[in-house]
């Protein structure tokens, strides 16, 4: 029996696995879909001529997280990540709000609610978004060649439709990979999204290997070069790995009490706080107020004013964009970490932190710690989120290949791995205990007394 339940369970896996890849196919199908009305050699003369500098680096961002859908204009470019930008901003709502806090606390029936509200405000995000990019567009002449084959009126209403009917089915081909198939759907499109680009970046890398190390056309890719690249990848892997996982466990003990003769309680155990508990949000939330900048200085009167903090490679962006980063994180890790709610869940549970004393002192020692852990994780972010510029200027990689070796891409790609591996082993642990209390049941009824009668 026991042997019987474990095969149904790695079926009942195999299952979720295949549903969640049939999914992602569908995804990766769409993205390859032109919009309507859209000239697409056009389109590519577009991008090529706007590959370099701040808007270069911009569009190239975009497109990672599309799976390419963005460059080449198809029914998913605006992607998952209207979903995201309002999901993170009713996650500050709720943090701030005493309404949206209220309905969060209501159990699975405010969870819902604020699901709601995340995908009424999606659709409103893409149609705006949509209109935007759709009207900057149609703006664009390419060597006197217009973008879109249609009338402009016709393209501004049909365009932004079509981009929010193929954003919100995606929301809806991740609801059914989180229902039907394996980890966070919506996470799984974003991270597939990202490592789409990364064969076009390998074939890059290889067609312009070179075994001489003294080679002199600067898109060559020596030896040498070639081994750094792979060393600093696999160290940069290894670091988000650490640094995700990395956790400072606190030890709490339970307070002992006495009841008759007996004695409970004296329960030791650990309080884990994570050095990342902000996650990608910063990096995403810095490069999103950069953009400001990057559009401001387009304006005429104003490249003079924000010209220096719309190039990357400049000393003004560099140094405002780490700044962002470590202020978007210490900001959402303290909506997320309140030490003087947390010591008073701590004391209603009869738990005390040995050395220090409820109330006041236990929390002033969390914010403390939670203080140098966000200093630590707010250093590495701007750190990870520097590597692809550096990796760009020092080795002339475009931002496609830079991005394989830190930024938002790396954060999420591995963090979304290391989340579905512990779901798969989580769902595996679950389906295997529940096996066995079946199994006890069964044989708990088959030598009852009454069957023995």
């Amino acid at each position: 029996m026991e042997l019987t339940d474990k095969s149904s369970n790695k079926q009942e896996l195999y299952r979720r696995i295949v549903i969640s890849l049939l999914l992602l196919v569908i995804y990766r199908i769409g993205c390859k879909i032109p919009m309507p009305g859209i000239d697409t050699v056009v389109l590519n003369e577009f991008f090529s001529d706007n590959s370099e500098g701040a808007v270069g680096k911009v569009l190239e961002m975009f497109n990672m997280f599309n799976g390419g859908a963005f460059k080449n204009m198809t029914i998913f470019a605006l992607g998952i990540m209207p979903y995201i930008s309002v999901s993170i901003v009713l996650q500050i709502l709720t943090l701030t709000v005493p309404f949206f806090e209220k309905i969060s606390k209501d159990g699975d029936a405010g969870r819902k609610k604020i699901s709601q509200y995340t995908k009424y405000g999606t659709v409103v995000v893409c149609l705006f978004q949509g209109f935007a990019m759709c009207s900057y567009l149609a703006s664009q002449d390419v060597n006197g060649s217009s973008l879109i084959l249609t009338n402009k009126t016709t393209f501004l209403i049909m365009c932004p439709i079509v981009l929010t009917t193929g954003s919100m089915f995606l929301l809806w081909l991740g609801d059914i990979i989180t229902d039907k198939g394996i980890g966070n759907g919506v996470s799984m499109i974003i991270m597939l999204g990202i490592i789409a680009s990364m064969p076009v970046a390998i074939y890059e890398i290889v067609s312009n290997f070179t075994l001489d190390i003294s080679a002199s056309d600067p898109k060559d890719m020596p030896i040498t070069s070639l081994a750094v690249l792979l060393f600093l990848f696999i160290t940069m892997i290894i670091s988000v790995v650490y640094v995700q996982q990395g956790q400072r466990r606190i030890p709490i003990q339970q307070a002992k009490r006495s009841l008759g003769s007996r004695i409970y309680g004296g329960v030791r155990s650990d309080l884990p706080l994570k050095i990342l508990s902000a996650n990608v949000i910063p990096i995403i939330l810095a490069s999103a107020v950069m953009i400001v900048p990057q559009a401001l200085s387009k304006l005429p009167g104003l490249s003079d004013y924000f010209g220096t903090f719309s190039t990357p490679t400049t000393h003004s962006y560099v140094l405002v964009y780490l700044a962002l980063i470590v202020f978007f994180t210490f900001f959402f890790t303290m909506l997320q970490f309140n030490p003087t709610e947390v010591s008073e869940n701590l004391k209603k549970g009869g738990y005390f932190i040995p050395g220090y004393r409820p109330g006041k002192k236990t929390a002033d020692y969390l914010d403390w710690v939670m203080l140098r852990l966000t200093f630590a994780g707010a250093l590495f972010l701007a750190i990870v989120a520097e590597v692809p510029l550096i990796i760009q200027g020092a080795f002339n990689v475009n931002f496609a290949i830079a991005s394989l070796f830190g930024g938002t891409g790396l954060l999420i790609v591995v963090g979304v791995g290391l989340d579905l591996l512990d779901k798969i082993q989580s769902y595996l642990v679950v389906k295997n205990y529940e096996g066995i209390m079946q199994t006890t049941d069964k044989y708990k009824t088959a030598s009852s007394p009454e069957n023995n009668n």
